[in-house]
């Protein structure tokens, strides 16, 4: 397999009927179906297949309908190791969004590549300008999103 390529395997597919599952007629705040960002964050975390997954599934247990159902899925189909991924990448209810950060740049690897592709996603001017048609404050999520950045990536410079 060529380094910029990736096979879609068994494991691929699951993750994405869960995806289909846990987003099932959400829409973001953009008002674009909800699996679309799912995808493009996986989708930049290629070719590593476990990046990939986590992507998918980034943030199903926090935005599904179905928490526990998902939680039990996840750690069913695709094991211990990627349930604990996308568990990096929950935010708990009542947890500061600095701490939320600040847990996902502890636990490193590969649930700080899935969050910076979500946050590059999250800041794609795109979807910004979607965002604020829908009565978004677009000023503070790039500030949000910027800052996260900044802390993942040990930057002093918030672009």
């Amino acid at each position: 397999m060529k380094p910029d390529t990736f096979a879609m395997t068994a494991r691929l597919e699951t993750a994405l009927r869960i995806m289909l599952d846990a987003y099932a007629g959400q829409t973001d705040k953009s008002g674009q179906p909800y699996i679309l960002h799912c995808l493009r964050v996986g989708l930049a975390c290629a070719p590593n297949e476990d990046a990939m997954i986590v992507g998918l599934l980034h943030d199903a247990i926090e935005d599904s309908s179905r928490p526990a159902d998902i939680h039990r899925v996840i750690g069913r189909l695709l094991g211990t190791y990627i349930l604990a991924r996308v568990m990096d990448l929950t935010k708990c209810a009542n947890e500061p969004y600095v701490d939320y950060i600040n847990r996902i740049k502890a636990r490193g690897g590969i649930s700080i590549t899935v969050k910076l592709a979500d946050l590059y996603d999250n800041l794609n001017i795109r979807r910004l300008q979607l965002a604020s048609d829908k009565g978004h404050d677009v000023a503070l999520l790039v500030r949000k999103y910027t800052r996260a950045v900044a802390i993942l990536t040990d930057s002093q410079k918030i672009f």
